[in-house]
């Protein structure tokens, strides 16, 4: 391809022809697909081909000739002088405006071979866990969480509730709950994997001998 573009360029200045445009062809749509897909997503190896080549041309310049009209398709299968002169490539020595109109690229992204593949990380994060490292204060801990929650409880629909300008001791019970049940899962996770499936905590476990059962969460 950049040999064909340079003695294109070489050709049309030693023949004094004024160039206006260069079209470059491809009877793949799948080559097609890699020009018009983020080099990112693509195998080091064609990636690295795509960006090579649009270094040099433009996307635009791409067009897709089908098979049976590919002069270089009709050479590559072995004809001999007389059938290449009823070969079908009169088409090129016609305007532009006469050639066939460009197929819509129906070719999806993640069908395009040599593809990456798209690995996503679902990292779950619990708001309270950040606020429990943020107080160094038991009660201001406690009464940060209630609103928390408050807001939760906002944001999640309940707007019509009209909830006492200060906090309730109900509220702060809950959240002395919601920490402690934190806490205990954080520490002690193998147990409640454990508890949760109805087995013994494991032997190493500094409950173990405490026979430890859950209760409410």
């Amino acid at each position: 391809m950049e040999y064909t573009s340079f003695v294109l360029k070489i050709k049309a200045e030693s023949w004094d022809i004024s160039c206006g445009t260069i079209y470059l062809w491809t009877d793949s749509t799948i080559v097609q697909g890699w020009f018009n897909s983020h080099s990112s997503r693509l195998k080091i190896f064609v990636a690295n081909r795509v960006n090579r080549i649009l270094d040099l041309t433009e996307v635009q310049q791409w067009r897709h000739v089908r098979t049976y009209e590919n002069p270089v398709d009709i050479i590559s299968r072995g004809i001999n002088a007389a059938e290449l002169i009823g070969a079908n490539t009169s088409w090129l020595e016609k305007d532009k405006s006469s050639w066939q109109p460009q197929p819509t690229l129906n070719v999806e992204l993640e069908e395009l071979p040599e593809i990456r593949e798209i690995k996503l990380a679902l990292i779950v994060t619990n708001p309270v866990v950040h606020m429990i490292k943020q107080y160094s204060e038991w009660n201001c801990m406690l009464r940060g969480i209630c609103w928390l929650r408050r807001y939760t409880r906002y944001v999640k629909g309940d707007k019509g509730s009209r909830n006492p300008r200060k906090l309730q001791i109900a509220e702060l019970r809950e959240a002395r709950t919601t920490v402690l049940k934190i806490v205990q899962q954080e520490c002690f996770r193998k147990e409640f994997i454990a508890l949760e499936k109805g087995q013994e905590v494991p032997k190493n476990s500094k409950l173990r001998c405490l026979n430890p059962f859950i209760q409410n969460g």
